[in-house]
C-alpha cells in the first residue's frame, strides 16, 4: 500500500472512531417538566449528529478506492467496485436528503446545514415515520402542503429513541402533529 493510501485510511479510521465513541446524546424525556417552545428560541428536534448522518457514506469512497488499488486483476476490481456502488449509492443518495429541524411555537426551522428555511406550522400536512425495522435511525418525514426550496417532504433523524417496538412512532411525530393542529386552529 502506498503512503498516501495509509494516510487516507488512517484519516478515515479516525473519523469513524470519533463518531463511534463520541458520548451518546441525551433524548428529552417525555415526562420531563419543561416550558413549551417559545417563538424566540426554537428547540432542536432532529439529531445533533445530522452532519455525520449526511456525510458518513461519502467517507467510504476512500476505503473503496484503497481496496480497489489492492485487488489483483481487472475482474476482481470490477466486481468489488460494482458491488460497492450498488450498496453505497442508495445509502449516499438517501442520506443527503436528511435535514436539521428545529421547532418553536409557530414554525419549523429547516436547514440542510448550508442554508436555513423557516416554514410556518400551518404548512404541515402530516408527519410520518419509517417502520422498517432495519432502519435504526427511524427517519421522520414532514409532508408539507406547499412547495419550498427543499421540496414538499422534509426528512430528518429525530433524537435517539428506543421504543418498545421499532414499529411505534418516535414521540416527536406526535409533538409536530399536535403543534401543527394548534397552529391551524389559531385565527
Amino acid at each position: 500500500m502506498t503512503p498516501i493510501g495509509i494516510a487516507v485510511l488512517g484519516g478515515v479510521a479516525a473519523v469513524f472512531a470519533w463518531a463511534a465513541w463520541s458520548p451518546p446524546q441525551r433524548a428529552p424525556d417525555e415526562d420531563e417538566d419543561r416550558a413549551p417552545p417559545s417563538p424566540g428560541r426554537p428547540e432542536l428536534i432532529s439529531s445533533s449528529r445530522t452532519w455525520w448522518y449526511r456525510h458518513q457514506y461519502g467517507l467510504y469512497l476512500p476505503l473503496v478506492l484503497i481496496v480497489l488499488d489492492l485487488l489483483p486483476g481487472a475482474p476482481a476490481k470490477l466486481a468489488f467496485g460494482g458491488l460497492a456502488f450498488i450498496l453505497l449509492a442508495p445509502l449516499f443518495w438517501n442520506s443527503r436528503r436528511l435535514m436539521q429541524v428545529r421547532m418553536d411555537g409557530e414554525s419549523l426551522h429547516i436547514s440542510d446545514l448550508s442554508e436555513e428555511l423557516v416554514v410556518p406550522l400551518t404548512w404541515v400536512d402530516h408527519v410520518s415515520h419509517s417502520t422498517l425495522p432495519f432502519l435504526t435511525l427511524h427517519p421522520v418525514t414532514i409532508h408539507l402542503n406547499r412547495d419550498t426550496s427543499f421540496g414538499r417532504r422534509i426528512t430528518f433523524v429525530p433524537w435517539s429513541w428506543r421504543g418498545p417496538s421499532p414499529f411505534l412512532a418516535p414521540p416527536v411525530v406526535g409533538r409536530i402533529t399536535e403543534a401543527a393542529k394548534l397552529a391551524k386552529q389559531r385565527p
